[in-house]
């Protein structure tokens, strides 16, 4: 399962996710994106395995308009018990360009 670590939430933030598709992550569009999230049933955690692998995501870190972080995540190979290894694609805003980095 992928959630918010215990220690990034205790600190205020939180961070949920609805499921897409491949042809979502390829198009790279956070307009698309957000639009598609709004429009979802936001969860608080995800089973890797669960769908097509895909999953848009919105983070919240403060209280401005730039705390809130939407991107996507898509999972490359999953060892049960052991190991996730995803992609992600951050950055719904211009300001969040300095984070990626």
């Amino acid at each position: 399962m992928l959630t918010g670590g215990s220690a990034w939430l205790d600190a205020g933030n939180t961070i949920e996710f609805v499921s897409s598709t491949i042809g979502m992550y390829a198009l790279n569009n956070s307009n698309d994106a957000i639009a598609a999230f709004n429009s979802g049933t936001p969860v608080n955690s995800i089973d890797p395995i669960q769908g097509e692998g895909v999953f848009i995501f919105k983070a919240i870190t403060g209280t401005a308009p730039e705390d809130i972080y939407y991107g996507m995540i898509m999972v490359k190979d999953v060892s049960p018990n052991v190991s996730v290894s995803f992609e992600y694609r951050i950055g719904n805003m211009y300001a969040h360009l300095q984070i990626i980095k």
